[in-house]
């Protein structure tokens, strides 16, 4: 159950508020930026 325990706990909600609130934004941009300098970083002996 969520936390209104009407229904149960999904990420509909959470993507609106990512939509909406400048921080949550600016924190999902950065998890994923840094994960993808991460999994560059680990391939980019394989490129050579």
């Amino acid at each position: 159950m969520g936390r209104d325990g009407k229904r149960p706990a999904d990420l509909r909600g959470a993507w609106d508020k990512v939509r909406v609130d400048p921080v949550l934004k600016f924190m999902v941009v950065a998890v994923t930026a840094y994960g993808m300098a991460t999994f560059e970083a680990r391939c980019f002996p394989l490129k050579v």
